[in-house]
């Protein structure tokens, strides 16, 4: 019974004693973490009378996103006249996969659009 109360005197001492050295390393910051600066492609292939439409949605989208940064746009014909595939790079300043995802996943829902992609093109770390 004593060897049970002096084990528990025992950490409740070095937990009371540890405690400020905790919370001093907590609050310092050692390790930076890193900002991975990312450059993605958007790709979209839909009717050619609604390649308009289309560019402006993606430019809304692209608009409301304060880190995000449009390198370029371009439309061409694909495959036939009838057809457009539009061309966006876009510069993030950290990494944005789940908003590119977010912003497919809305073109796909309109109509005469038949393909939505993505790609990260290139990286670049801050640390």
């Amino acid at each position: 019974m004593k060897k049970l109360l002096f084990s528990s005197f025992f950490v409740v001492l070095i937990h009371l004693l540890m405690r400020p050295l905790g919370q001093r390393i907590g609050q310092s910051h050692y390790i930076k973490s890193a900002v991975i600066q990312t450059d993605y492609r958007f790709s979209i292939i839909c009717r050619a009378e609604v390649e308009n439409h289309i560019r402006i949605l993606l430019l809304q989208q692209l608009g409301n996103h304060e880190k995000l940064l449009l390198k370029s746009l371009s439309s061409d014909d694909y495959e036939d006249p009838q057809k457009a595939i539009i061309t966006a790079e876009i510069h993030a300043a950290s990494q944005q996969d789940s908003f590119m995802e977010r912003v497919a996943s809305l073109l796909t829902i309109e109509e005469k659009v038949m393909k939505v992609s993505w790609e990260i093109i290139g990286t670049q770390s801050d640390l």
